[in-house]
């Protein structure tokens, strides 16, 4: 009882608040030999208490009191804290003893301990999360994309093929000597402007005035035995009258009169011939007009008949070009117009004059000559000799309407060809199928669109229907941009 007394006392004082299941453990030492069990459990307990910290020295010393006493073989886990010290002293409860210590402070310690990795878990996930927001960057507002446009026009469909011509003169001369010789002057370069009858080039004419005067005495020789030959002739006559000298030595004589005239005549004629040789040694412009070549050079000794300058005749030109076979049987009944490089707006009518009926050697294509018409004849007039035009032959127009756009435009959509048309709201692109009527390196020509439709023009392989757009409308050639303003 003493033991007992002695037992309660000490506890009263380590342990103010023991529960009750801990005293009925204690006050019956010799009943189960657990005596020296309850006194370590006792100590273990009071230091326990006497710290909070889990890893301080309350725990150790209980740690070593439980070790001297032999009730635990491995020393407690560091996080079970004063709650694996005081079940290791005391051993595991029997009967009815164990349901009581379920409500022992090891149990509240445990909750406790539960709870705070709960919460220590949560915000470790809390912070995890933050981290984790903070590292992502923020999603950008979606861009209003700038996209040019062109406004459709629709036309009735026609069959458009473009030629390169050329301008040429509608009268065009080679010009050679008349005569072969050496040349001594070219008094013409290509270019030149000249008048009719101006010199363009001559001859050494020494050759030609010999001639000339060798035909002049042949002519004053002649003249001579004609007049000779007339005046016998005269004489024979009146003796033939009064009977002096026969009829036949008369006729002789007249005979030999009119050969005497007939020389006199060729040697005139070769006279007249000697000078037009003479003449011919000189190269003069048959009309006024332009020097377009040059095929010989001061010197040269050219032959009779050898073209040697070009002369284009001022006045009326002319589009020339090689049409292939396809084209040959149908363009008399086509559309003409002539494009000037330097004037892309400029549209200038023309008509079919001559058609080759046969094809060339080299190219198997005929040749074709277009006149201008009489609201165009100035402007052509005006171009330059040998410059390119753009010859557009078109067929009348027939069936529906098509639209003229940049190759750029076009786009496939589901195995479907399309474009993208900005819609009403004048922000948004609605994908529009389109029949190809004809393509070529730089434009397409479709059907399907109404006049007024805006187009995406540029890029249409880059967009979608999802993307807020901004239509940027392209001026003329040579204008200023305007960008339309969406609702």
């Amino acid at each position: 009882m003493a033991e007992e007394r002695l037992g309660r006392s000490t506890g009263s004082r380590r342990q103010p608040a023991r529960p009750a299941g801990a005293e009925r453990a204690i006050r019956s030492p010799g009943s189960d030999g657990r005596a020296p069990q309850a006194l370590a459990a006792a100590s273990g307990v009071a230091a326990a208490r006497r710290s909070d910290r889990p890893a301080g020295a309350a725990r150790r010393s209980a740690i070593r009191t439980r070790q001297r006493t032999g009730l635990v073989r491995q020393p407690p886990a560091t996080g079970a804290g004063r709650c694996a010290a005081l079940q290791g002293a005391r051993g595991r409860p029997a009967g009815r003893d164990r349901g009581r210590h379920l409500h022992s402070p090891c149990r509240k310690d445990s909750q406790v301990n539960r709870t705070l990795s709960t919460f220590s878990l949560a915000g470790i996930a809390a912070g995890t999360l933050l981290l984790t927001a903070c590292g992502q960057p923020a999603t950008p507002p979606a861009a209003i994309r700038p996209v040019f446009v062109t406004t459709v026009q629709p036309a009735a469909a026609t069959q458009t093929r473009t030629f390169t011509a050329v301008v040429r003169p509608r009268v065009e001369s080679d010009l050679a000597f008349r005569t072969g010789g050496k040349v001594v002057e070219r008094l013409a370069e290509v270019g030149d402007v000249v008048k009719a009858g101006q010199v363009l080039a001559r001859l050494d004419p020494a050759d030609y005035q010999l001639a000339v005067k060798a035909a002049a005495d042949q002519v004053q020789a002649a003249t001579v035995d004609a007049q000779q030959a007339a005046s016998d002739e005269a004489r024979f006559r009146r003796l033939a009258a009064d009977g002096s000298v026969g009829a036949a030595d008369h006729e002789r004589q007249k005979a030999r009169s009119d050969a005497a005239a007939a020389r006199l005549d060729q040697a005139r004629r070769q006279l007249d011939l000697a000078r037009n040789r003479e003449g011919y040694a000189v190269l003069v412009a048959p009309y006024a007009g332009v020097v377009t070549g040059i095929r010989f050079e001061l010197g040269q000794v050219v032959p009779e008949g050898q073209p040697v300058i070009a002369l284009a005749k001022d006045g009326e030109h002319e589009v020339v070009v090689d049409l292939p076979e396809d084209w040959v049987g149908r363009a008399r009944g086509l559309i003409a117009t002539a494009t000037p490089w330097q004037e892309q707006q400029t549209k200038l009518r023309l008509a079919l004059r001559e058609l080759s009926p046969q094809a060339t050697a080299q190219g198997r294509t005929y040749r074709a000559r277009f006149a201008a018409m009489s609201e165009s004849r100035t402007q052509i007039s005006a171009l330059p000799l040998g410059s390119t035009v753009q010859l557009s032959l078109a067929s009348p127009p027939t069936g529906p309407a098509v639209a003229t756009l940049p190759v750029s435009a076009l786009l496939k959509g589901s195995g479907q060809e399309g474009v993208w048309v900005v819609d009403a709201k004048g922000s948004g692109l609605v994908f529009t199928p389109v029949k190809v009527v004809s393509i070529d390196e730089a434009t397409v020509r479709v059907s399907g669109l109404t006049a007024g439709n805006r187009v995406v023009s540029v890029g249409a392989q880059k967009l979608d229907a999802r993307l807020a757009v901004r239509p940027i409308e392209r001026a003329p050639e040579g204008g200023s941009t305007t960008v339309a303003k969406s609702s």
